[in-house]
């Protein structure tokens, strides 16, 4: 089941200009692509694919780094070893 995307109040458009300069130049340097601009496309800041967001919590952090679901859970392993937000 998939999840509608929905932006909430600690999207990154919310952020402090400098927060989300730093943000945008750290993502542009690391992914070829700022946060804004993957926002704005619609897509994965690391994958460059529409968004699979399968929870809030997936849906939340998409809008606040724009990061899918699947490649968050590959970039930041739970305690466990696990994958998964």
């Amino acid at each position: 089941m998939m999840f509608n995307l929905k932006e909430t109040t600690m999207s990154f458009v919310n952020k402090s200009p400098a927060l989300k300069s730093f943000q945008n130049d750290f993502a542009s340097q690391s992914f070829g692509m700022s946060i804004s601009e993957a926002l704005k496309k619609h897509v994965c800041v690391i994958c460059k694919k529409p968004p699979i967001i399968r929870t809030k919590l997936e849906n939340n952090e998409y809008y606040m780094s724009a990061m899918c679901g699947p490649c968050w859970d590959e970039s930041f392993p739970d305690e466990s070893g696990d994958y998964h937000v």
